[in-house]
């Protein structure tokens, strides 16, 4: 016996007979010489197979030795909520309908949902991709027998949302870098000092915007604006200022342990940079940056950077600062590093200002600089001292008699000389003479020449006597 059609789709129905005709619902076989109508699989949503029960002309009911395969139907969505979302993805997006058991994909256009569920036959939870075009899409359910009609879903485009800017005033020669903060700035296009565009801006990411201020013609507020695919924000006041009557502010640097000190490995640096105003005016949007790249080299940066007023970060090996200084204000920096050793044996770290305006200035009795020595492997072992000879001993100068002063002659009877030679000086243990404090040299030259003249003086004497 054979049965044709072996299987047909499931749907809801009454039992009916053959002799009664054929109704909505229902499938009609052929099972060997007779026609059976088979009954409806009530809410049948998978495949499966049912007995066949068939009928003759004359009403007599037959039970075929065969069975008839009922199939799942191709899935139905009938809506789904939201029915849109933003480019970035991520909405749960509740899909209704019907026949979704054994649903194998869910498909935003191109795009296969980042995660779905099955809640039930007639549910499911997916979550939509994200997409780079705004606009609709289709939403399309998969099962093994087919796929649903397309329901459509839109990627919307969020305006974005500008609510903050620091600093909000700088100098009229611009260069001010302007932190701008908000929500779907992501894919910003434009960003507008008034009329003029910023001389250049960088998206950090969706909620945050630097931006540099151009030039300014003339002092006073202008609408800063961000502009992306999804429109243009609300403008924030910005103030462009003459520096002449904003006053100005100062700064040092200084280190612990202090500036010349020798760390090693392992040491923790504490560096403070001390900013403070002048003038008869407040400064707003003051800068500094500090170069860490010959810091950083030999030590570790302990992401502990602190301001008590302001905006401080550490970034890419670079230590800024900007803020707002009231009059009579200050505002203290802090960072720290772990000393590492693995650089050039050297920590040196310099602190400047970034400020368009140039109202900053490193403190004159202070310093910005500070230098610290790394002891390690990695610092050059200092040039060896030659080792200096001693000077040999110098024999000791020996004693002269004093020469005696030749006495004057006078009618053949000497007069006056010295009275004979003085005691020599005592030598101590060494051999070397004791020092007397005296010049040696003098004296002995003294007495050779007096030796020389009395010699003379001796031998014209005994001329003349002879003559007489």
């Amino acid at each position: 016996m054979t049965l044709a059609p072996e299987s047909g789709a499931t749907r809801p129905g009454r039992r009916r007979t053959l002799r009664r005709g054929a109704a909505a619902g229902l499938a009609t076989v052929v099972v060997g010489a007779l026609a059976a109508v088979l009954p409806a699989a009530a809410g049948h949503a998978e495949p499966a197979r049912q007995p066949v029960h068939a009928a003759d002309r004359n009403g007599t009911s037959v039970t075929a030795p065969v069975q008839y395969g009922y199939q799942a139907p191709a899935p139905v969505v009938t809506g789904i909520a939201p029915n849109h979302g933003p480019l970035a993805g991520g909405t749960a997006v509740v899909i209704t309908g019907k026949y979704f058991t054994g649903t194998t994909a869910v498909r935003f256009g191109a795009d296969t949902a980042q995660s779905y569920q099955v809640d039930s036959d007639t549910r499911i939870t997916a979550a939509a991709p994200e997409n780079v075009t705004p606009g609709a899409v289709d939403v399309v359910v998969r099962t093994a027998t087919g796929s649903s009609a397309a329901v459509p879903y839109t990627y919307d485009v969020t305006p974005p949302v500008l609510t903050g800017i620091a600093p909000d005033r700088g100098p009229l020669a611009g260069g001010t870098t302007v932190t701008l903060t908000g929500s779907d700035l992501s894919g910003a296009t434009a960003v507008n000092f008034g009329s003029a565009p910023a001389t250049s801006f960088t998206v950090v990411g969706d909620g945050r915007i630097t931006a540099t201020a151009p030039a300014a013609s003339a002092v006073g507020p202008v609408d800063i604006t961000v502009t992306t695919p999804g429109g243009t924000t609300a403008g924030r006041a910005f103030t462009y200022q003459d520096p002449a009557v904003t006053g100005s502010f100062v700064f040092h640097q200084y280190s612990d342990p202090r500036a010349g000190s020798t760390v090693k490995a392992g040491d923790r640096v504490t560096y403070d940079v001390s900013v403070a105003q002048q003038g008869p005016d407040d400064v707003r949007g003051a800068s500094i940056a500090g170069d860490l790249s010959q810091l950083l080299d030999d030590a570790a940066y302990n992401g502990d950077v602190t301001a008590s007023h302001g905006t401080a970060e550490v970034e890419d090996g670079k230590l800024t600062w900007t803020g707002d200084l009231i009059v009579g204000s200050s505002v203290a920096v802090r960072f720290s590093v772990t000393v590492t050793g693995e650089g050039d044996g050297r920590l040196h770290s310099a602190v400047t200002t970034t400020d368009p305006g140039k109202r900053g200035s490193c403190r004159a009795e202070s310093s910005c600089e500070t230098d610290l020595t790394v002891q390690g492997a990695s610092t050059p072992s200092p040039t060896p001292t030659p080792t200096v000879a001693p000077t040999p001993t110098v024999a000791p100068t020996p004693t002269v008699a004093p020469v005696p002063t030749p006495a004057a002659v006078d009618g053949g009877r000497v007069t006056g000389g010295n009275p004979g030679p003085a005691a020599p000086a005592q030598q101590d243990g060494s051999g070397i003479l004791a020092s007397t404090g005296a010049d040696v040299a003098a004296p002995a030259a003294t007495g050779l020449a007096l030796l020389v003249v009395g010699g003379l003086t001796v031998a014209l004497t005994r001329r003349r006597g002879r003559r007489a």
